[in-house]
């Protein structure tokens, strides 16, 4: 039986909210993947709290530019209109949905520069999407951990 481990750690989900972990893994087989076992270890909690959340605007998937049966990147707009801070940086999550509705790959990207308050800027995700056919990937669903300068 083949085991290869995937671990990735989520710094905070805000109460009754979704994470969508989309992420590439690479195996050292051939083998199809049977099956996905996942494995939720909590390492703190806190009291409920109002979590400020960027948007996502002009969202597109787009097809690698020397592969183009594949998907390349995810770029849009992040748009801090829920914070009266600045967006110091961003962990962005991105799972990719088939015209049905069903997973079919997802991937990851960062947000670096500050954005404050009321602005939007460009972001790239372009990190694990390299087998995802671009055909097949119609939605995407994005998940954001931001980091916030407090004051």
């Amino acid at each position: 039986m083949l085991q290869d481990y995937f671990t990735s750690t989520i710094e905070l989900i805000g109460a009754g909210q979704q994470y969508a972990l989309g992420d590439s893994a690479v195996l050292r087989t051939e083998t199809p993947v049977a099956k996905l076992e996942v494995t939720i270890r909590v390492m703190s909690h806190t009291k409920a709290k109002p979590l400020p959340m960027p948007h996502f605007v002009n969202v597109r998937i787009l097809p690698d530019q020397n592969q183009p049966d594949f998907v390349g990147e995810v770029d849009g707009e992040v748009v801090n209109d829920t914070s009266p801070w600045t967006m110091n940086s961003a962990r962005l999550s991105v799972v990719l949905l088939n015209a049905a509705g069903n997973i079919v790959g997802g991937g990851t990207g960062m947000v670096l520069s500050p954005l404050p308050s009321g602005s939007r800027m460009v972001f790239l995700a372009q990190n694990g999407f390299a087998a995802v056919s671009s055909t097949d990937a119609v939605v995407p669903i994005i998940t954001v951990e931001p980091s916030y300068a407090s004051g």
